[in-house]
């Protein structure tokens, strides 16, 4: 039998999670060096936020929709015959050339998976065999190419890597009970919680008295009956998260320092 030892986890991956307007991206934007591979123009509200309390910051973006790419530093990555693809051999394809090039510490983005999960749909309803509506046999190919995309961002990645997440709510068929869970079709959605360490959900919350309320945004990492969240390195449930605030615990799961933050908001 193995005796268990501490040692260094090189990296983190972290999900968040929640509604929409929350505050996700904003977040991720935090993180060290972040480059976004922008897949639902959720970089605006970073660029609203950065205007608004007049923060200068800078970190790279590359849009991707099923429109021809012009970005140059896509092209510059991926060339010129990927530029004309769909949308998810575009991401695919993207992602993969980061994560093994990208810098110790630098923060891969993607954001967000819904819309990832749509772009692989429609590849391969495209695609010879696919079907509209999708049959069993296509989710079956869905499953696969998700879970190969997913797994190539545990390999020899050196960076860390952030993933961007909607939620939904569903009534289980069986005990009638509300449910939250992660808005990607089939059994990906379970899928995810097992590949990132960080499995955290924005929420908002509103406290005090009818007189007194104050809306108070909450990163979730402690599990209720209605979500699943958690955190492998212990993160607590924060109130109006930061990287500065999630830092410290990262650093402790990782037994080594973190580089600052690319810029903290106002609260």
């Amino acid at each position: 039998m193995g005796k268990l030892s501490t040692h260094e986890t090189k990296r983190y991956i972290i999900c968040f999670w929640g509604k929409g307007n929350l505050g996700k991206t904003v977040l991720a934007s935090q993180f060290p060096s972040p480059f976004f591979v922008d897949l639902d123009d959720g970089i605006s509200s970073v660029v609203a936020l950065m205007k608004e309390q007049e923060q200068s910051f800078d970190f790279d973006v590359i849009p991707i929709d099923e429109a021809e790419t012009t970005d140059e530093d896509f092209i510059k990555l991926c060339g010129p015959t990927f530029a004309k693809q769909d949308a998810w051999q575009k991401t695919k394809k993207l992602v993969e050339l980061l994560a093994r090039r990208m810098p110790k510490d630098s923060t891969l983005v993607v954001d967000n998976l819904s819309r990832l999960s749509e772009f692989l749909v429609a590849h391969i309803m495209r695609s010879p065999g696919g079907n509209k509506p999708m049959q069993i046999q296509n989710w079956m190919t869905f499953t696969d190419e998700t879970r190969e995309f997913l797994d190539s961002l545990r390999g020899n990645t050196k960076c860390n890597v952030i993933l961007v997440g909607h939620e939904r709510k569903e009534e289980n068929s069986k005990t009638k009970e509300i449910e939250r869970t992660l808005w990607m079709p089939s059994s990906m959605r379970e899928r995810i919680p097992t590949i990132v360490g960080e499995f955290l959900r924005m929420k908002i919350e509103v406290r005090g008295s009818k007189n007194a309320r104050r809306v108070v945004r909450l990163l979730q990492s402690t599990p209720d009956p209605e979500t699943p969240t958690g955190s492998r390195a212990l993160i607590p449930d924060i109130e109006n998260p930061t990287y500065e605030k999630i830092k410290p615990y990262l650093e402790k799961a990782l037994n080594r320092e973190l580089p600052p933050a690319t810029w903290t908001p106002d609260e």
